[in-house]
């Protein structure tokens, strides 16, 4: 910028100061006379104090999941709703106008006008307490409306507390009595199962097995008392038919002579064989095809006399006999029972275990339901004495001494910044429509010419002019210059 454009703006600043200064007087007369008519605002505020619980949370767990910061933002959304603001401004009568006002403008102002912000006493984090705050035109309603926001908060803290609480034992509370009932049926089927299968289960496995054992035992041994009996009884009648009585398994009837060597067999396959093999079951079809046909034979050989002694002691044998076979068939159809259920024993013992499975986790599902609902039980008793961690109100909120607002000193400055900005703004448009042509640039612009020398403005002032006197003459007229 030369020496010349210097001048010249000079010359325009000077030129458009009147202008200037008539615009930025009345910008700022306007503005300081709004600033001046703003009707002064009162904040009023309140403080919350988070209280710590009188009962650690380590020896009485409570329902509380959640800290309170997220508590108070979860209420300030609450409470700063559309329908939580309109209700607001109706109880208190904030809107003399609410008529006239469109209800998206009453809540905007509203959420304005409200604030609430954490406070943190000493810097420390574990000490928290909320401020509430409103502003209102006047005092007394500023300290009204913030009471009544901090009186809704814990109030609504106190409710939603103890209404967690409850729901919380109400639900555990149903589920230990379903659990409960379902514990009871699943109890019912399992002595039901038991007392079905009573024979065959697996707590008497091992003493159904040993009374096996005894058994077959007690089979052996009568079986050998069978085949000396028989014996003795073919030996007897040998005798007293006037032969020589046979040696043991010699010289008897082909029919004697097989059974002894079929009932040997017997006792030789049993140390080898199970009592239900195919094996053991073919020697006791024979046995008993070989006793019925040698029943079946005359047991006194013809010619022998009728001698009462020799009757009693065969009587006595036969007696004895049939008492053994006797016995030996209800050992055996003891031994087929015990059989079966040994054989059966590991299924029930599978369908047993499934339902002591679900009665033990349906147990366990009952005991953890009993233990929540002792927790729950806990925390309600906690929260309806309250001892636990909860709001309570550390200052109420006092009308205000001096107003809050409006910033009259900030906003004076702004409105003087503003007329200053209309009165340079006004002479910039100004010169921007001024299409007169006021210097050499204006002519190399316009014509697209160089301009070689520019005389500049030279005032002319007009010629001094001297009027002589007139001199009078004697006898003349008088002479003019």
């Amino acid at each position: 910028m030369t020496h010349d454009d210097l001048r010249f703006y000079s010359y325009l600043f000077v030129r458009r100061l009147p202008l200037m200064t008539a615009i930025g007087a009345v910008t700022g007369a306007a503005g300081l006379a709004y600033v001046l008519s703003l009707p002064s605002s009162y904040e009023a505020t309140g403080t919350i104090l988070v209280k710590s619980p009188e009962i650690l949370a380590t020896l009485a767990p409570t329902t509380e999941s959640i800290g309170a910061l997220a508590r108070l933002q979860v209420m300030q959304q609450e409470l700063l709703t559309y329908d939580a603001l309109l209700a607001l401004a109706k109880q208190h009568n904030l809107y003399q106008d609410a008529e006239v006002l469109s209800s998206d403008s009453l809540v905007a102002d509203l959420r304005d006008r409200i604030a609430f912000s954490p406070v943190f006493f000493g810097g420390n984090a574990n000490a928290l307490g909320f401020s509430v705050s409103f502003t209102a035109e006047e005092p007394e309603l500023a300290a009204k409306v913030t009471n009544d926001l901090i009186q809704a908060i814990l109030q609504r803290d106190l409710n939603e507390r103890a209404s967690r609480a409850a729901v919380a034992v109400s639900f555990f509370e149903g589920e230990v009595a379903k659990l409960g009932e379902d514990l009871t049926a699943i109890e019912g089927r399992v002595q039901a199962y038991k007392t079905e299968h009573l024979e065959a289960l697996p707590d008497t496995l091992e003493f159904r097995r040993l009374l096996q054992i005894n058994l077959r035992d007690r089979l052996l041994v009568l079986e050998r008392e069978q085949s000396s009996l028989q014996t003795r009884r073919a030996n007897y009648i040998q005798f007293y038919s006037g032969t020589d009585p046979p040696a043991v398994g010699a010289d008897l009837p082909p029919e004697q002579r097989q059974l002894e060597e079929l009932k040997q067999a017997l006792v030789s396959q049993r140390m080898l064989f199970a009592e239900d093999s195919l094996a053991i079951r073919s020697l006791k079809s024979q046995i008993a095809t070989a006793e019925a046909k040698l029943g079946s034979l005359s047991i006194v050989a013809p010619g022998i006399e009728d001698i009462p002694a020799r009757d009693m002691q065969l009587a006595d044998m036969d007696t004895r006999l049939d008492a053994i076979a006797l016995e030996r068939e209800s050992l055996q159809r003891n031994d087929a029972e015990l059989a079966n259920s040994i054989a059966a024993t590991p299924a029930n013992e599978a369908a047993l275990s499934a339902l002591e499975r679900e009665y033990d986790d349906v147990r366990t599902l009952y005991a953890a339901a009993a233990a929540r609902l002792a927790y729950a039980s806990t925390g309600e008793q906690i929260e309806s004495g309250l001892k636990g961690e909860r709001l309570i109100l550390m200052e109420a909120a006092r009308p205000p001494e001096k107003p809050s607002g409006p910033k009259r000193l900030p906003l004076a400055i702004g409105v003087a910044a503003a007329a200053l900005a209309a009165a340079l703004g006004a002479a910039f448009l100004l010169e921007l429509l001024n299409r007169r042509v006021q210097r050499a640039a204006d002519v190399e612009r316009a014509l697209e010419i160089e301009v070689l020398a520019s005389i500049p403005n030279i005032p002319v002032r007009p010629p001094i002019r001297f009027k002589l006197p007139s001199l009078p003459l004697h006898g003349m007229g008088s002479v003019r210059s």
